[in-house]
């Protein structure tokens, strides 16, 4: 089994207005994208995302949202396994900050992956 590192830095770049700017609504926008992301649904992932989303990939490089939304199309699609698990929720002023752990599991072939 290989380990590979992933840095997720989403919160930021999610979606969000006044009326669901605290923190359990935060949560529930994540887990709402993590979701679909696990399902390889772009369409689901897009209504969450903000034009200027970006993120690192496991391989370290920076993609962009159309980037993201193309790797999560169905001819790509892996059964995946997601456990989460929230290490902090506070504010910034009048901004949520939600820093959750994600492990991911995942099969290619017989073999099982897993990433943190």
């Amino acid at each position: 089994m290989n380990c590979i590192s992933k840095l997720f830095i989403i919160a930021p770049l999610l979606c969000a207005n006044a009326a669901n700017a605290h923190a359990g609504d935060l949560l529930e926008v994540v887990n709402k994208f993590l979701a679909a992301e696990t399902h390889f649904d772009p369409k689901a992932m897009e209504t969450e995302m903000c034009r200027e989303y970006s993120e690192i990939s496991p391989v370290g490089d920076l993609d962009n949202r159309n980037q993201v939304l193309s790797f999560y199309e169905s001819k790509n699609k892996v059964n995946v396994d997601l456990v989460s698990s929230v290490i902090e929720q506070y504010f910034i002023g009048n901004n949520p900050v939600l820093i959750e752990k994600l492990y991911y599991s995942f099969y290619i072939g017989a073999k099982k992956e897993t990433q943190f």
